[in-house]
């Protein structure tokens, strides 16, 4: 979060406060700010929201406690985000069938160049066959990045920027 983020911070808290019926000082919400500087607003006001919900006792939630909601937010928004992803591209719902399929992939376009070198003129594909190897390419690609969250650049594909 930076310094323009603090009203965002604020109204989160005392939404948060008000939710559970405790009282809030300016000095807590600076001390809040500060635990969790290395968040994103939009992150914090999901994991205030989680923690409104699940809290037994009218106290606010340790910056820790928020910490731990931020990363169930996270990890939520990683899951759905690979999900979306594996729909995008048709890929097959697990690891271990992803992991074959790259296989399958890496060995076709072995197959078709085996000593490694760049096709040469002579060399003849459909421009379907083209068109598929380059999806499926992509699609591996881009499973790959959003497994490891990696986000791509503009050159490697200018509609996620």
């Amino acid at each position: 979060m930076t310094s323009a983020d603090v009203t965002s911070f604020a109204k989160a808290m005392a939404w948060m406060a008000e939710a559970l019926d405790v009282t809030l000082s300016d000095g807590r919400i600076e001390a809040y700010f500060d635990a969790l500087g290395g968040c994103e607003v939009a992150d914090v006001q999901e994991a205030v929201r989680i923690c409104v919900r699940t809290m037994r006792f009218p106290r606010l939630p340790l910056p820790a406690e928020l910490l731990d909601a931020i990363a169930e937010v996270r990890e939520q928004r990683y899951a759905l985000r690979l999900a979306e992803e594996r729909r995008r591209y048709a890929l097959p719902p697990s690891s271990a069938e992803t992991d074959r399929l790259a296989r399958e992939v890496l060995a076709e376009m072995r197959a078709q160049f085996p000593d490694r070198r760049p096709p040469h003129a002579t060399t003849v594909i459909s421009l379907e066959d083209a068109a598929a190897h380059r999806e499926r390419a992509r699609g591996a690609a881009r499973l790959y990045r959003v497994a490891y969250g990696v986000e791509p650049t503009p050159q490697e594909d200018p509609a996620a920027c």
